[in-house]
């Protein structure tokens, strides 16, 4: 089984790949030495799972959605009581995948709610995405099938690439997701000329399911947002 940090070297090796062909844009962190500093403490509180150094990287109010402590937030000791709660909690890879996707400026389109300060958003991939009718396909040489099992036909094999969801969505308010076949869910999604494929959502950003928003106060980057996003 391949560690955290192995597995973040392999998503920093598929985002050169990509980039060299633009299929995805690049990390847009700022060249702020106080950014750069951050962001090497936040690599290396998520690697050694140092819960210490890493609530020293929150800000004292963290904005985040309703599954958590609740929208529109709360205070970073009761952010915790949810969140990153011992080694095995699953947020410590989460947000070290979603950081090594690298960070974009913030924009009204990513985010409507007002801000005070200079703020960075990730991962990176949601520049000219849109969350709720689009899925990227995180991975190299990831299997597109033309029906929801290992056992039917590639179809098509993709690199970081984005693709629709399959519209209109369903009654419960998410797309076609055909659950646990061969060991996998399966989104439904639109390929180019109206071709239907299948793809193992562990292979897509649905797995992703938090965002980041980093903001500078006071002169400090602080991780100010961690919010669940729509679904696919």
């Amino acid at each position: 089984m391949k560690t955290a940090g192995a597995f973040v070297g392999l998503i920093l090796l598929i985002l050169n790949f990509c980039q060299c062909f633009g299929q995805i844009p690049r990390d847009e962190s700022p060249r702020d030495p106080d950014f750069q500093r951050f962001r090497g403490a936040l690599d290396q509180a998520l690697e050694q799972k140092d819960l210490a150094s890493l609530k020293l990287l929150f800000a004292d109010t963290i904005y985040e959605s309703n599954d958590g402590c609740g929208w529109p937030g709360c205070a970073q000791e009761t952010f915790f009581e949810y969140y990153f709660k011992g080694d095995s909690s699953e947020d410590w890879q989460l947000l070290q995948r979603i950081v090594a996707y690298g960070f974009i400026p913030l924009t009204k389109e990513i985010q409507k709610n007002d801000l005070k300060g200079e703020a960075y958003f990730a991962p990176s991939y949601f520049k000219h995405f849109e969350e709720g009718l689009e899925v990227y396909v995180l991975g190299k040489d990831v299997n597109i099938r033309r029906q929801p099992s290992l056992q039917s036909e590639v179809i098509r094999r993709v690199t970081m690439q984005k693709f629709g969801c399959i519209v209109p969505p369903q009654p419960d308010g998410f797309s076609r997701i055909t659950w646990d076949v061969d060991g996998f869910d399966w989104l439904q999604i639109q390929l180019k000329g109206g071709e239907v494929g299948y793809v193992a959502t562990k292979f897509t950003s649905l797995e992703l399911r938090k965002r980041v928003i980093v903001s500078k106060e006071s002169g400090q980057w602080r991780i100010k947002w961690y919010f669940h996003p729509p679904g696919c």
